[in-house]
């Protein structure tokens, strides 16, 4: 883009440079014609016929040459001109171009950071619930160690927890009812009971 700025601008400084050779040609054309004049009142009475005539054709000559150089700078500045005015054109087309690429770009940003903001809030949820979940399943399992406790001390019998370790194999197997002083073997390993010891639990 920087390259085709410096281009136009070239071209117009060629172009301003062309106007001043074409100004300069047509006043030394004027000077040319002025110095004729004043030749011809000069010499008018002394040049014969045909050497008026030949100088005549000399300075036609040389008119011809000025004005077809001119004709030529000209046709090159209009050349040089088209050349500026495409080149003004394609700059413009560039920067139209760059700007609906920027336009473009600036959208997709704003695309994507709503993207990033809805994908970080999806991740907060998640986060939030997979804490929720261990939480649930911390308490989870904190009931089921003291169901499982509440479970393995629930005797036999099904009337009360076991309070009584049994010798000599001191198993907490049974409680203190009178259905389970009954009972003479452990009902654990099967091992004949030979005394028994009721213990008391802080928490009952």
């Amino acid at each position: 883009m920087v390259e085709m700025q410096t281009a136009a601008r070239n071209a117009e400084e060629n172009l301003e440079t062309r106007l001043a050779e074409v100004v300069e040609s047509k006043l030394a054309a004027k000077k040319a014609s002025a110095n004729l004049a004043r030749f011809k009142g000069e010499t008018a009475g002394t040049m014969t016929i045909k050497e008026v005539t030949d100088l005549r054709f000399l300075l036609l000559e040389s008119l011809q040459r000025v004005a077809d150089a001119s004709v030529a700078q000209v046709a090159e500045r209009d050349e040089k001109l088209e050349v500026a005015a495409k080149a003004i054109a394609d700059l413009k087309e560039q920067l139209a171009a760059a700007q609906k690429a920027r336009e473009d770009a600036e959208a997709r940003a704003a695309e994507l950071e709503q993207t990033v903001t809805s994908v970080r809030q999806v991740s907060n949820e998640l986060q939030e619930n997979m804490l929720e979940k261990e939480q649930l399943v911390t308490q989870l399992k904190q009931t089921m160690m003291t169901a499982n406790v509440t479970k393995n001390r629930i005797c036999q019998c099904e009337m009360a927890m076991k309070n009584t370790v049994l010798f000599p194999c001191r198993h907490l197997a049974l409680c203190d009812s009178p259905f389970c002083k009954a009972i003479k073997v452990c009902p654990t390993c099967n091992t004949p009971v030979e005394s028994r010891e009721t213990v008391l639990f802080t928490s009952e």
